[in-house]
């Protein structure tokens, strides 16, 4: 009897510290937590499908109620994808708005847990803005696997630039 006693306080005992440990551990993530909130998309592979690969065809209506889809891309289009609560994303809005305003561009805001509208209002100004359930088709297209990403289409709709950021471009586009 008294060796069944002392297993089950060395095992009551074991399961107390693991628990001590684990609420350590939990504390110690928390106070680390606000050093993830900066980071920046890695830049291990494209945040899209590869240079040379076309656009696989979607169909979507934008917000103004013009229609994206196979053959839209007749011209280099700046092509880039947002999501709402992103703070990378946030932080390449401003630029992705300047370099829209001098070329024909994309916007595609996926639908989040928190409303888009702090991106689509400015980028309906300057590009094509795909929002919420429309958004859908052109990540799927685009292969996006991570946000923000950025893209350069040619004329024929092939990716000729990728990345998190913004990427270079022929001569701007005429309005």
């Amino acid at each position: 009897m008294m060796f069944l006693t002392a297993a089950v306080v060395l095992v009551g005992a074991t399961c107390l510290l693991n628990l001590v440990l684990t609420l350590g551990l939990i504390r110690r993530m928390r106070q680390y937590g606000h050093l993830l909130d900066g980071l920046e998309p890695a830049e291990i592979g494209a945040s899209t499908r590869s240079v040379g690969s076309a656009v696989a065809p979607f169909t979507a209506t934008a917000v103004d109620g013009s229609v994206v889809g196979p053959g839209w891309f007749t011209e280099p289009t700046l092509v880039g994808f947002f999501s709402p609560g992103c703070p990378s994303c946030k932080n390449l809005l401003p630029g992705f708005l300047a370099a829209a305003a001098t070329r024909r561009a994309l916007a595609v805001v996926e639908k989040g847990p928190e409303p888009g509208d702090e991106y689509v209002g400015p980028l309906a100004e300057v590009a094509t803005v795909l929002d919420g359930d429309e958004s859908r088709g052109a990540i799927v297209a685009f292969g996006v696997r991570g946000f923000p990403a950025v893209c350069q289409v040619d004329a024929q709709g092939v990716i000729s630039a990728t990345g998190a950021h913004l990427v270079g471009s022929p001569a701007p586009v005429a309005a």
